[in-house]
């Protein structure tokens, strides 16, 4: 009876369903309950990466207690905060603080040595290979220029192996914006997601790649085709017959789903036709147009600096709808690499001719800048907006909403770049994935604070002689306070698999992992 199961692609290539409109309708799970076919669980993690680390004493809320309630968005109400962008919704919030990327720490510095007897690089390049993996780095044929890789595979990919492989087209999606591809100089501050021990996965960082992998191979049988002319013949146009086909066939719920699968992607595609045409967020000495059949040149345009805001939001876009349609469950996302440059001129108030501003995000990070927490601000928006589409997009068979059974999570490498310091680690988290997760609540972990270290109010002028020596301060307490038992990104992986209903017990390096995180179980 076992051999009577058959996949869900193939069920719905044995209902005459064409290939384009497969990826729009494979999600729908009213037309397999009548038939032997599995059915994807219905949880989702996605992972946020953001660049150069997040300057603690702007990133934490000013509460002092082991759990305190945010849900009604007062904790998060200073425009001073870089989490204030997220208070219309905090209910759905789990903030995690003073947690540790233990593995990262300077006392591991010196751990492993790469073949020809260099030490591996600094905190950035530590801090992010160690985010998803709970690994040390590792030298050996694998690693690139001075720095190792990740020493064994990340959660996403222990997620999607274990439990989407075979079950949606892609396991899982490694998405970037203008992650630098350089791999000839520190390789490790590239890569978030790993299949195993110094084998990292590439992000794509061209939306118009990505569109086509994710809604059918576009061009690919004709070159000369231009994207336009596609796009002006919409593939769901194609397959208005495939839908009126099934729409017997579909729950109510399920109707509805579709047509918003069909409305979403008529938008996006719109939206990627605007940014072949239109030259505002491009340079005035950039050529006048981009081949949109052309991988090189979309490539080329996707990597321009200028264009990282709208790169950005056209990924974001793509990665929903991959989300909402049931094309994978899994998603790791970067804002570009742990030292990016990048100047974010889109950004108001930020002047790039100060001395602070001129190397940009980096070099800021490095001189406590005081317009940091303007761009991680912009970064906290940006996580914001994925929180509202989760929340409005619905699930199939009218089960709630996509905010309701998945996991967001957002993080960046350091809480301070300038000291490489990889203690009270910068960690949200939205949605319940299910009912797994308690919502609402910051939670305070280790004990690497005390709150007469820092001053509260905040200083109504935060310039870098204010906030250098309240951080070096606090600094120098962290490493006298580590709380017991020091717990960390390692029991954070635990509980995320633990709540997609996997049993294990450790992740990462076993000597760093206690188990699943205290006190955020639902």
């Amino acid at each position: 009876m076992a051999n009577l199961t058959i996949g869900r692609r193939r069920f719905l290539q044995s209902l005459g369903i064409s290939a384009a409109t497969i990826p729009f309708v494979v999600g729908l799970d009213s037309l397999y309950v009548k038939a032997q076919v599995p059915t994807v669980p219905k949880k989702r993690f996605l992972f946020m990466y953001t660049p150069n680390g997040m300057l603690y004493y702007y990133w934490r809320l000013r509460l002092h207690a082991q759990q305190t309630d945010i849900s009604d968005g007062a904790a998060l109400a200073s425009p001073n905060l870089i989490l204030n962008p997220l208070q219309p919704n905090a209910k759905h919030l789990l903030v995690l603080d003073r947690l540790s990327y233990i593995s990262a720490r300077g006392d591991y510095q010196q751990a492993a040595v790469s073949p020809d007897g260099k030490e591996h690089p600094g905190g950035h390049q530590k801090g992010i290979a160690s985010m998803l993996t709970g690994q040390l780095l590792i030298g050996g044929d694998g690693s690139v220029g001075d720095a190792g890789l990740a020493n064994g595979i990340s959660v996403d990919q222990y997620l999607a192996t274990k439990l989407f492989t075979g079950k949606t087209k892609f396991p899982s999606l490694e998405v970037g914006v203008q992650v630098d591809e350089n791999l000839n100089d520190r390789y490790v501050d590239k890569r978030v997601s790993y299949n195993g021990s110094a084998n990292p996965r590439t992000p794509n960082n061209d939306p118009f790649d990505l569109f086509d992998k994710l809604f059918g191979n576009i061009g690919a049988n004709d070159q000369d085709k231009a994207l336009r002319n596609y796009l002006n013949k919409s593939v769901l146009d194609t397959s208005l017959n495939d839908f009126a086909r099934l729409k017997p066939k579909l729950s109510g719920p399920d109707q509805q789903l579709l047509e918003s699968h069909a409305d979403a992607i008529r938008a996006l595609e719109m939206r990627l036709g605007e940014v072949v045409d239109c030259g505002a967020v491009t340079p005035p000495t950039a050529p006048a147009g981009v081949t949109v059949t052309d991988r090189k040149a979309t490539h080329d345009w996707a990597m321009k600096s200028d264009n990282f805001d709208t790169v950005g939001k056209l990924q974001m876009q793509l990665v929903m709808q991959a989300l909402a349609c049931g094309l994978t469950n899994v998603v790791t996302f970067m804002w570009a690499n742990s030292e990016t440059g990048l100047q974010y001129k889109w950004i108001p108030g930020i002047d790039w001719t100060i001395s602070d501003n001129k190397g940009g995000h980096h070099a800021m990070s490095h001189a406590r800048a005081v317009d940091l927490q303007q761009i991680d601000k912009w970064y906290a928006s940006k996580f914001n907006v994925f929180i509202d589409q989760f929340a409005a997009a619905k699930e199939s068979e009218g089960q709630g909403t996509l905010l309701d059974n998945s996991l967001l999570m957002w993080a960046s490498c350091l809480s301070d770049g300038a000291a490489h310091e990889s203690r009270n680690a910068p960690i949200v988290l939205a949605g319940s994935n299910g009912g797994y997760f308690k919502q609402g609540l910051n939670i305070q972990f280790n004990d690497v604070y005390t709150a007469d270290e820092w001053a509260d109010p905040l200083p109504p002028s935060m310039g870098n002689d204010v906030v250098k020596p309240l951080v070096d301060n606090v600094r120098s307490g962290d490493g006298k306070k580590i709380g017991s038992p020091d717990l960390s990104n390692q029991d954070l992986c635990v509980s995320i698999l633990n709540s997609f209903g996997m049993e294990e017990t450790t992740f990462g390096d076993p000597r760093f992992c206690k188990g699943p995180l205290p006190l955020i179980k639902a």
